[in-house]
């Protein structure tokens, strides 16, 4: 619980001085990260390992069966919506920039820093 705390306070980036568009750009970011690197990543990991569990341990019994196997695909859904949200967005900057958005921000998309 301490971590994820920890994560949170992390979310809002100090400001020197008045806050500007990079600190509001960055807050998008560590949203973003938090999200999928903090919740839906694992999350969707220990639900397919709890619907392993629950079907591995279900004894034959038909209905812990249907809940390990549904425990499974909503995992996977999760992650693959994750992985293919981050890739459409990836893909969609890329193709605005024509391919030069590393070159025209000084660093990738998904890593802001500012000064």
């Amino acid at each position: 619980m301490k971590i994820l705390i920890s994560q949170l306070a992390r979310i809002v980036p100090q400001c020197n001085g008045p806050c500007g568009f990079c600190e509001f750009a960055q807050m998008l970011q560590n949203i973003v990260n938090f999200l999928t690197l903090n919740l839906a990543i694992p999350l969707s990991t220990i639900a397919i390992i709890v619907g392993g569990f629950l079907w591995i341990f279900s004894g034959g019994n038909e209905e812990r069966i249907k809940k390990g196997k549904d425990a499974i695909r909503g995992g996977v859904i999760a992650l693959v919506l994750t992985l293919s949200a981050w890739i459409l967005i990836n893909f969609f900057l890329n193709m605005i920039s024509g391919g030069k958005l590393t070159k025209i921000l000084g660093h990738p998309w998904h890593k802001i820093e500012c000064p």
